[in-house]
Parts: C-alpha cells; sequence; structure tokens
C-alpha cells in the first residue's frame, strides 16, 4: 500500500465520505458484481492505494477502487454496504 495523493506537487489525500465509483469493467461480467449499475455513490474510508495493473472500478481521485484476486475474491476499498441514509443515522 501507498499513501494516496493528488495534484502536483502530489499531496496526500484521505478520501472520506460519500463519493461515486465507476467500474471499469462491466459489472455483469463479474458474479460478485452483477445487478450493479455503472456507477454509484459509496462510502469512502481510506487514504492509501494498492498500484494495481488492472483494476475494476475507480474513484475521481483513486484509480484502484475495485479489483479480483482469481475467481473467489472481491477488494473493495470502501464501503459498498452503506448509503446516504444509513451514514445520516
Amino acid at each position: 500500500m501507498q499513501p494516496l495523493k493528488v495534484g502536483a506537487p502530489p499531496q496526500r489525500l484521505k478520501e472520506l465520505g460519500l463519493g461515486a465509483i465507476h467500474w471499469v469493467a462491466d459489472p455483469s461480467d463479474e458474479t460478485l458484481l452483477k445487478g450493479q449499475p455503472s456507477s454509484c455513490l459509496v462510502l469512502h474510508w481510506h487514504g492509501d492505494r494498492i498500484q494495481l495493473c488492472n483494476p475494476a472500478g475507480s474513484s475521481l481521485h483513486c484509480a484502484e477502487q475495485v479489483f479480483r484476486i482469481g475467481a473467489h475474491a472481491i477488494g473493495l476499498p470502501y464501503h459498498l454496504e452503506i448509503d446516504g441514509d444509513a451514514l445520516e443515522r
């Protein structure tokens, strides 16, 4: 893992709060993601990134928002289960 940095010169950034993610790959091609829209709001709570060569989803500041390891594991460095209503509660 590396710190998430943006800008020139690069400055550390923490993605905290609701923000959009966009699938790079078609979610219908991934068994665990079937039924997901092409983009959605998720709860981000991280300040790191994993440098990947082939991520499946991205956000405005971090390209590696979804990744798959083999056929049985998907990594999501955000909280797909929390929506705006749940966050307010």
